[in-house]
């Protein structure tokens, strides 16, 4: 897997800092989803909501690849890889 078949990385929606900082690791802004302006920290219904959303608006196709990026209080980070 790279980085250029994942349709959409689903970071946990802590911050806009928190969501930017993907971009550092080589995503591009448009794989980055997010709905932080709108939604705000929903703490463990961040990526839930966040990919309904996108499935709601149809942004994600059957057999895309996202990436669903969680973290949580100290030192606790998780990523599934998920073929829609």
């Amino acid at each position: 897997m790279c980085q250029s078949d994942v349709k959409y990385l689903f970071p946990h929606q802590t911050s806009k800092h928190g969501i930017d900082i993907f971009r550092k690791f080589g995503f591009h802004s448009e794989q980055i989803a997010s709905h932080i302006s709108t939604h705000g920290n929903c703490i463990a219904a961040s990526l839930p909501m966040l990919l309904f959303d996108y499935i709601e608006d149809n942004k994600i196709n059957r057999g895309d690849l996202v990436l669903l990026f969680g973290t949580s209080a100290g030192l606790s980070i998780g990523c599934v890889a998920l073929t829609y």
